[in-house]
């Protein structure tokens, strides 16, 4: 198992710096060149695709003002960068895309928040790339929209597993009777 642990606090405000970019609002960042050959050590070459697992979400203290609505504090958190692999459905677009719902995550005022996954959150990736760019983006639940807000949302810090997954036993079968034939 691989860990991996993206913190807005990495970021420049409203900026962009050697590790990424932020949004004025912080409801969307991207970390930059995300070496998976180095965060996944001897897993990479032992495994083709890798389950990406949420265990843990932490806001630091948000503002009084956080949010323009309620709805605005509650919002889908979507991830985008890695090769997902049947994760990405999207009934409007009746087609795969490139982002997953990562999960839902309900901001408070003027108070922290951890909300625990337990690892129960997972999304499939194969390995098409050794450097990623990993984006993550708040959705209101009502409207998918970025949320309205006065000020920007605090800091977060958000903790991955990141497992192998083993070949199936079909597939290697069907596979060999292939290579018989």
């Amino acid at each position: 198992m691989a860990s991996l642990v993206l913190q807005t606090s990495d970021l420049a405000d409203n900026a962009t710096n050697q590790y990424g970019t932020i949004n004025q609002y912080k409801t969307a960042y991207t970390w930059n060149n995300i070496n998976l050959r180095t965060v996944l050590g001897d897993l990479y070459d032992k495994f083709d695709t890798f389950n990406l697992c949420l265990n843990t979400v932490v806001s630091s203290t948000g503002d009084a003002n956080l949010g323009a609505a309620t709805d605005d504090r509650t919002v889908i958190i979507k991830m985008s960068g890695l090769p997902f692999i049947n994760q990405t459905y999207s009934v409007k677009q009746g087609c795969n895309t490139n982002v997953c719902a990562l999960c839902s995550f309900t901001f408070f005022k003027s108070a922290t928040a951890t909300q625990y996954f337990n690892s129960n959150n997972c999304y499939t990736f194969g390995k098409n790339v050794n450097t990623v760019n990993l984006t993550l983006q708040y959705g209101t639940v009502l409207a998918d929209a970025l949320p309205a807000t006065p000020i920007a949302f605090p800091q977060m810090v958000y903790m991955f597993d990141i497992v192998g997954v083993e070949p199936s036993k079909a597939t290697t079968q069907q596979k060999n009777k292939w290579i018989i034939f």
